[in-house]
């Protein structure tokens, strides 16, 4: 990780104003072309804001209610857009399910927002595709904020994740506040497997996720979660690796992660490799930080944003 000292003053001199979460009651709904499917999208603050946050959800598989706390970053100057993801929530399915094709997706999105640059805020499986669309369309991108990213190549993330993750739900499961998962999703219409819903299954272990296993939060994920999608993105994804990029981006990245993210030590190393980069680790926290800690998350996020 590099941080130069400009950056850290920048950075800590800016204060959090009585603005932070004020959506100034715009918000939107629409439908967007992407080509060969269509993108549901749902927005929030004045159109045509001078800044605007897109907000790249995670899974692969899982429709963009669970982010929507994070509306709370608009305001009177910024929009935020969320989206799902081809195939998931309410957009339309596509066979092609490649990392190309989520960046062609994201700068639909970016074009439906008016702006000529954003910044770009990805979760868990949306740092792949945010980081994607850095390297693709370095111009676009005013700086990236990654929550609960793992490590920088496909194989090291499973690696990693998939470890740290079964010795927390082993933990858990001995304490017995973890079960197994049911057996079987909600079916979409006629039984579709593609268009399953496994949310019920994801809730099950979902208190893995969580610093407190018992938080509020932890009970149950808003949305839906097409688990079929969620195997077809990672395979069609490939072996991605950003370790030369992330040394070559020059846009200001901040890695912002709860300290008992089973993602954190995949992201110590890609936030070792980063030429710009600012590391907040969040105490007693997990890898939903919005909901877990938010009043730690959305003050780093804020100062991050108004600094660059």
């Amino acid at each position: 990780m590099v941080l130069t000292r400009a950056i850290v003053a920048a950075v800590g001199a800016v204060a959090v104003g009585a603005t932070v979460g004020a959506a100034s009651g715009q918000e939107r709904e629409l439908d967007i072309d992407a080509g060969d499917t269509v993108l549901h999208v749902h927005a929030f603050g004045p159109a045509n804001a001078p800044e605007t946050v897109l907000v790249v959800p995670g899974g692969p598989g899982l429709s963009h209610e669970y982010l929507l706390p994070l509306a709370a970053l608009a305001g009177d100057k910024r929009s935020v857009f969320f989206y799902d993801a081809r195939g998931s929530g309410r957009s339309g399915s596509s066979p092609d399910l490649g990392l190309d094709a989520q960046v062609v997706d994201l700068d639909a999105v970016r074009k439906a927002s008016g702006a000529t640059r954003v910044h770009v805020l990805g979760h868990s499986w949306g740092t792949v595709i945010a980081l994607a669309y850095a390297r693709d369309f370095p111009e676009r991108v005013a700086s990236l904020v990654l929550v609960g990213m793992g490590a920088p190549t496909a194989a090291a993330d499973r690696k990693s994740f998939g470890a740290a993750f079964a010795a927390r739900k082993a933990a858990l499961q001995k304490l017995g506040l973890v079960g197994g998962p049911p057996t079987a999703g909600r079916r979409g219409p006629a039984g579709d497997p593609a268009t399953q819903d496994c949310m019920a299954s994801f809730n099950a272990v979902l208190p893995v996720h969580f610093a407190d296993p018992l938080h509020d939060a932890a009970r149950r994920l808003p949305g839906s979660f097409r688990c079929g999608l969620q195997a077809r993105a990672i395979a069609a994804a490939g072996a991605w690796d950003f370790r030369a990029d992330l040394a070559r981006l020059d846009q200001p990245i901040l890695f912002l992660i709860g300290d008992t993210d089973a993602n954190l030590a995949g992201m110590t190393e890609s936030a070792r490799r980063a030429r710009v980069g600012i590391t907040v680790t969040l105490e007693a926290c997990g890898h939903f930080p919005f909901l877990e800690c938010p009043g730690e998350f959305f003050p780093a996020v804020e100062r991050f944003l108004r600094a660059f």
